[in-house]
């Protein structure tokens, strides 16, 4: 071989190491947990702010005017719980859904205290609107009937009902879920669900969530798998979601997909930050930040968790900005890891 071949080859053997090399063209590992003190700086600071987005102005309208005249249904809405509703916003701003829990439905079962205008033993779930149904109350009658009721005397039995069980309740589960497939009142310690039949879905979410999979696969080198479709958007930050009280629009500022792990040091899932916000954010050091920079994380359960137990996780970015934020432990949907809204949630963690 000549002393130019020779050359040529080396040179070649150089560029293709130095690229292999480059961030980019090789997944990176993830990076490890923080450190135990600057976890405990996050546990310190308290746990995530809870802010009601309530109830539209237009839902709460079509409320009053539709249930005036049958006394026990006017009763129940001067007792819906507007501070424990939650919404489905669309990434265009539109409100797809929204539910809204009876006050003090953590102290009830589901035994009946209401008698429907046809003389039916029933329980007041409490209140729902989307875009196909509009505004309705929502009956449980015979122990597994749902009835939307769309006033005083008319109703419809379009979705199933989904009966779960927990073993166990927290403060922070008071109010509703709401799933890419599921929405779920907490009436004590049973879950009363149906399944929204897709009126609760974007498609512009589906693919959101899939981005900021790719931008991290692309970075990182992890093995958990997500349901995209399974993702939801909302809105996150305590001033952010201020906002949106009464609001009838409202442009969410995430988009969140759990995975199929739980557990600490487990992926339990990923998010899109859309836009700058005011979470209670630290950095990787246990420092105070008070914003979520936009961009995709990797969402990984930096403590043990628990219904009712105070933690922490950990986002890795896909830039390598990474970051720290209280969460509190509830509920999924059934006791899933399902994704769903109630001021952000996945895998039983509130943040």
């Amino acid at each position: 071989m000549s002393l130019l071949r020779k050359l040529c080859t080396l040179v070649v053997l150089i560029i293709s190491f130095a690229f292999s090399a480059t961030p980019g063209y090789a997944q990176a590992p993830l990076p490890p947990l923080p450190s135990q003190a600057a976890i405990n700086n996050v546990l310190a600071g308290g746990g995530p702010d809870y802010v009601s987005t309530g109830v539209p102005d237009k839902v709460d309208k079509i409320f009053k005017a539709a249930f005036k005249n049958y006394k026990p249904f006017k009763d129940i809405i001067k007792h819906l719980d507007y501070e424990q509703a939650a919404s489905y916003f669309s990434l265009s701003s539109t409100t797809l859904r929204t539910l809204i829990p009876r006050e003090g439905a953590a102290g009830m079962s589901l035994v009946p205290d209401i008698t429907a205008p046809d003389g039916t033993p029933a329980k007041v779930i409490g209140g729902t609107y989307d875009t196909v149904n509009s505004a309705v109350l929502v009956l449980l009658v015979n122990g597994n009937q749902l009835r939307f009721y769309r006033d005083d005397s008319n109703y419809s039995t379009p979705f199933a009902y989904i009966g779960h069980t927990v073993g166990s309740v927290s403060p922070q589960d008071a109010g509703v879920l709401i799933a890419s497939d599921e929405a779920c009142y907490q009436i004590g310690l049973a879950q009363v669900c149906f399944n929204p039949n897709g009126t609760g879905v974007d498609g512009a979410v589906v693919s959101v969530a899939q981005q900021a999979y790719n931008l991290l696969a692309g970075v990182y080198n992890f093995n958990e798998s997500f349901n995209f479709n399974a993702a939801v958007p909302d809105r996150v930050g305590a001033n952010a979601r201020a906002q949106c009280t009464g609001a009838n629009n409202c442009l969410p500022n995430v988009v969140y997909v759990a995975s199929g792990n739980a557990g600490q040091g487990q992926i339990i899932g990923l998010m899109n930050v859309l836009a700058t916000n005011d979470l209670k954010a630290y950095s990787a050091t246990g420092v105070y930040i008070g914003q979520l920079v936009p961009g995709s994380y990797l969402v990984i359960q930096a403590t043990n968790g628990g219904v009712g137990v105070r933690g922490v996780l950990f986002l890795v970015g896909a830039t390598g900005q990474n970051f720290m934020i209280p969460a509190s432990g509830i509920n999924g949907p059934g006791g899933s890891g399902k994704a769903a809204i109630k001021d952000a949630s996945m895998h039983g963690w509130m943040f």
